[in-house]
């Protein structure tokens, strides 16, 4: 009931037809199960100790490597999303984004060449901007500890500028002029992202 509830197009309508009970048990059962769930497993949304390994995340790495990346240290790739809201009859600021011109909340995610999402954080509040779900995620103290290869050297999540650059991250490189050796990195970067957006990397 609770897939069913999630997939789309589904509305609680059809959903009190297609189970034979009254729109508001099917929302009732849909949301308790949801939040067993959710307190059962949300601490594999934050690391999955048992999943991303040292030996794992050096084999994301190759993967990407293997797909065009010019470095091999990079085993995935975090961004930030919104989901749109109706607009709130109070605190209406706290929501609206002002790049996206709507009312939302704001989440980020790390997502693997595998097409799993590996970390996820929010909401927040619409008018947030990535670094501040990086900062209140703990996502830096996290990837100090565990985003390492089996003989310990770091590796690092791929984002966007608003993320910067230090060891567990990289970013494309800000300004208008560029050498043409950042030149060629970025491309390669940039496709390798582009396939990833068009779906989880083949053959990782």
């Amino acid at each position: 009931m609770l897939l069913a509830r999630l997939a789309y197009p589904n509305h609680l309508c059809d959903l009190a037809l297609k189970f034979g009970w009254q729109a508001e048990r099917v929302s009732r059962i849909g949301t308790a199960t949801q939040t067993i769930i959710h307190n059962k497993w949300n601490h594999l949304l934050v690391w999955d100790v048992q999943r991303l390994t040292p030996a794992r995340l050096a084999k994301y790495a190759l993967t990407i490597e293997q797909k065009g990346a010019p470095i091999g240290t990079i085993w995935g790739f975090i961004d930030g999303t919104i989901r749109a809201i109706a607009r709130p009859t109070q605190r209406q600021r706290t929501c609206y984004n002002g790049w996206k011109r709507k009312h939302c909340l704001k989440y980020h995610a790390i997502v693997t060449p595998d097409g799993l999402i590996s970390h996820l954080f929010g909401s927040v509040d619409g008018r947030r901007n990535d670094a501040f779900l990086w900062q209140k995620s703990n996502l830096p103290n996290i990837l100090q500890q565990h985003a390492h290869g089996p003989d310990g050297t770091s590796l690092q999540l791929y984002g966007d500028p608003v993320y910067s650059v230090n060891r567990f991250i990289l970013s494309p490189y800000q300004g208008a002029h560029v050498t043409e050796n950042q030149k060629k990195n970025a491309i390669g970067l940039c496709l390798v992202y582009a396939l990833w957006l068009s779906g989880p990397l083949k053959r990782w």
